[in-house]
């Protein structure tokens, strides 16, 4: 995959929300212990799955929107690895850190 590729699929806003979903996806991890904190009637397994749907959801819309973004995964039975191209996994990591080069 050649940098213009790379940059073109960088571009696209679909590229971007997929990293702010990516970003976000810490934030239900952390919902429920605030919830615990808070209540005393909730437990922590209580909490932490009732709060773990939305961990996956915003996961897979993530994924969803980062395929949409042109972005090649590469498939082995029923899970799906990391991007097939070094360079373009470089990029992805350094932008879902705000390191943009």
């Amino acid at each position: 995959m050649s940098d213009e590729d790379v940059e073109a699929i960088r571009r696209r806003p679909a590229y971007r929300a997929a990293m702010w979903l990516g970003r976000l996806v810490i934030m239900p991890q952390v919902v429920p212990f605030v919830v615990v904190a808070i209540d005393d009637d909730v437990t922590v397994a209580d909490a932490v799955f009732s709060y773990s749907w939305l961990c996956l959801v915003v996961l897979a819309g993530g994924f969803l929107l980062l395929w949409r973004a042109g972005v090649p995964f590469t498939r082995r039975g029923w899970s799906v690895e990391t991007a097939a191209d070094f360079t373009l996994n470089e990029a992805m990591t350094s932008d879902f850190f705000f390191r943009r080069r």
